[in-house]
């Protein structure tokens, strides 16, 4: 297990605490409410040490809730960013931007010049490169090779694979969505955003044995959504065992602009996408959404659903029968989860509670 380091200063006791944060905000109250042994004066300072990415497991700190827990208990924060800095995050700014969280909540943060910026000199040879992380359709590959001590450079490139399974029925369901939403035969995008027609209500209503068959395929083909954002998806894709089906699926983070419109999932912080593998007998992909503590937003206008064609099989086919229900019902999350119902197979802890669910309700349907 990963273990941080939390710094009581005065007497510069250290205690040791595991990844739980339920353990790390425990000793902090413990810590704030009887203050120092024997005298129980106040501590001075309390210091919460972490590393960005943990180099033995690859283990990505949980920052958003340990600088919540900084906040909350008024401790400082210590940041080892020797292994994420030039690693993870947009530019390579470290776990800080990964997270997309403000540099001055972290009080002291550390870098080294002997990892990731050592990559310019480079050291020894290319490994192979790696299998692709699909088996079918579009992925990519990965070869590394040694930086300096304690250093690996990571270097990718896009793989194609044979068309997966169900091309067929792909384009079927794409043309069968497409032209219920339009109301004829022929795609005409005008006749969406007519003011005389309720065009998500048309689309919710319209329905074929067809449609219906491959939904039930669907259900069964996908994986359930974790109840916690696994963080290891956050830099690559990552095997996650799915215990509903006892079987290991992979996934991707999809919580960059391309992927996550603020009409689509607004309340949401984060979102992971499955990937297409060769025993799918769909090209769907499940969609799963998290809020700022990584807990699986299970209904509401932030909670992922199914999606019926994969974006990593066709990113136009992906739009039209998956992101534009969406825009032509105007983000209305209420009426288009009859249609497409988030996935919560591991039977997570309802989120958001029941007040700011029926609150968000009141507003969708008002809207």
């Amino acid at each position: 297990m990963v273990r941080c380091t939390m710094l009581r200063e005065d007497t510069g006791r250290i205690k040791l605490w595991g990844i739980n944060m339920h353990s790390l905000e425990k000793m902090l109250r413990e810590a704030v409410c009887t203050g120092q042994p024997r005298t129980h004066r106040p501590w001075k300072k309390i210091l919460i040490m972490v590393e960005g990415i943990y180099s033995m497991e690859g283990s990505v700190v949980r920052l958003p809730e340990i600088v919540a827990l900084k906040k909350k208990y008024k401790a400082y924060l210590y940041l080892d960013e020797a292994h994420s800095i030039g690693a993870v995050g947009p530019t390579g700014r470290g776990v800080t931007e990964l997270f997309q969280l403000n540099p001055a909540d972290v009080d002291v943060m550390m870098g080294t010049f002997t990892k990731s910026f050592d990559y310019m000199d480079g050291e020894g040879d290319w490994s192979s490169w790696s299998a692709c992380s699909v088996s079918c359709g579009h992925g990519n590959q990965k070869r590394t090779r040694s930086c300096g001590y304690a250093c690996t450079a990571t270097e990718s490139r896009t793989c194609d694979m044979p068309n997966c399974p169900g091309i067929e029925d792909a384009f079927k369901t794409a043309a069968t969505e497409v032209s219920l939403l339009a109301g004829t035969d022929e795609f005409n995008a005008t006749e969406l955003f007519g003011v005389d027609t309720d065009s998500c209500e048309r689309w919710m209503n319209c329905k074929s044995d067809f449609l219906n068959k491959y939904m039930s395929k669907v259900a069964e083909d996908l994986p359930s959504c974790p109840c916690a954002y696994p963080t290891e998806v956050a830099y690559s894709t990552a095997d996650v065992h799915d215990g509903v089906t006892h079987r290991h699926f992979r996934w991707k983070d999809a919580s960059g602009p391309k992927e996550k419109l603020e009409i689509y999932k607004p309340t949401a912080r984060y979102c992971i996408r499955s990937l297409l593998t060769l025993e799918s007998t769909t090209l769907a992909a499940q969609h799963c959404c998290y809020d700022d503590a990584m807990k699986l937003v299970t209904r509401g206008k932030g909670a992922g659903a199914p999606n019926l064609i994969s974006s990593e099989f066709s990113a136009d086919l992906h739009y039209k029968v998956d992101i534009l229900p969406w825009i032509v019902c105007k983000g209305d999350w209420s009426r288009y989860n009859q249609a497409r119902p988030p996935n919560n197979g591991q039977k997570c802890a309802d989120n958001p509670q029941d007040e700011d669910y029926y609150k968000q309700f009141e507003e969708a349907t008002e809207f």
